[in-house]
């Protein structure tokens, strides 16, 4: 029923290796994987608040595909075209997003049964760039919201939301781990329906704003309120 196609970056990155791990132990079969090259992007500031937990060196995309034997083309996440020519000649209806450019209605066409994103956090809340500072400075929960996207970002079809545990003694850094976690348990969910062959329950997502870019001092100000935050949603 499923033909997956992966949206990756074609370059080491944490989450695209993890994905990709994650859809070969899962045992459904990716039709391919699109990689999307390396470009500058925009600074919005450099504060974070936290040193994040360290992890090993991401691995190349391209040479992880290979020793899986998947199938592997890098190519601009907006050229609809060359994407839909892959998308047919691979068989693929259903696309996960494991590092993606923004993507737009005439690539999120060629999927019949959509593209499914995993927002690091609860949707509409923490929509936008920040969402883990979003989360502190509106109280929203800790976790991943899994969605069908459409053309608007953090938006779409809502599927489920996969909250991460509080503990009283969380870091900052720890939740982000935490959250990084449930985008890992969210993908297996949606593998377990992808292999069982099911449908995907969904509903739209209100969302009539994205939230802007924070600046440092809004990220230092939301990043005050952790404390506050985390006595809320601590479960001891």
């Amino acid at each position: 029923m499923y033909r997956v196609a992966i949206f990756a970056y074609d370059f080491p990155h944490h989450k695209t290796n993890d994905f990709i791990v994650e859809s070969k132990l899962s045992g459904v079969e990716s039709a391919g994987v699109i990689g999307a090259p390396r470009k500058a992007l925009p600074s919005y500031g450099h504060f974070i608040g936290y040193r994040p937990l360290p992890q090993p060196a991401p691995r190349d995309t391209a040479a992880i595909c290979a020793s899986f034997g998947l199938k592997y083309v890098t190519l601009d996440h907006g050229d609809a075209h060359a994407i839909g020519e892959h998308v047919r000649r691979w068989g693929a209806n259903l696309a996960i997003i494991a590092g993606a450019r923004i993507l737009d209605a005439a690539v999120i066409e060629r999927f019949r049964y959509g593209i499914i994103n995993f927002h690091p956090g609860k949707i509409p809340e923490t929509s936008g760039l920040d969402a883990f500072h979003w989360m502190l400075e509106k109280g929203a929960p800790a976790g991943v919201t899994a969605h069908l996207i459409d053309r608007k970002v953090d938006a779409g079809q809502f599927l489920f939301f996969e909250g991460a545990m509080v503990d009283s003694d969380d870091t900052l850094a720890t939740i982000a781990y935490k959250i990084y976690v449930a985008q890992l348990v969210a993908l297996r969910r949606v593998f377990d329906t992808i292999r069982k062959k099911e449908p995907f329950e969904s509903t739209p997502i209100e969302r009539p704003n994205k939230n802007p870019p924070m600046s440092d001092a809004q990220r230092a100000a939301a990043v005050v309120k952790f404390a506050e935050w985390k006595k809320r949603f601590a479960r001891d």
